[in-house]
């Protein structure tokens, strides 16, 4: 059996939908992900990265679909704050990362249909 994964090294992930609002701005919905007692943070030791795709699914809009991750900030806890708190030597919780992504077409976006090579020799 592993040993538990203690709370500091657990990254608090939040996801925002980047959608183009015209002449170069953006807006950014929040997706609402409602998983175990956290309702929009994911817990995980392996955050996705810049230009990893993932799978989201908004439980509130009901919609979701496959993105790509392309911007990321970490959020820190201070000495001090409520998540280390002063004379305690680890912190108590993981860091927060806010992770903006875009929609995506997949791995397989550039792939020829199964056929069309084949009937064009």
């Amino acid at each position: 059996m592993s040993d538990p994964i203690p709370p500091a090294a657990v990254v608090h992930c939040a996801f925002y939908v980047a959608t183009n609002a015209g002449d170069g701005l953006f807006r950014y919905q929040q997706v609402i992900l409602s998983n175990s007692d956290h309702d929009t943070y994911l817990p995980t030791p392996h955050p996705p990265s810049v230009d990893d795709l993932i799978w989201l699914w908004d439980t509130v809009s009901k919609s979701g679909g496959q993105f790509r991750v392309i911007e990321r900030a970490w959020h820190h806890s201070a000495y001090c704050s409520a998540n280390w708190p002063t004379l305690e030597k680890l912190l108590r919780y993981g860091p927060r990362l806010d992770i903006i992504v875009e929609l995506a077409d997949g791995p397989f976006r550039n792939e020829v249909p199964s056929g069309e090579e084949d009937s064009e020799s």
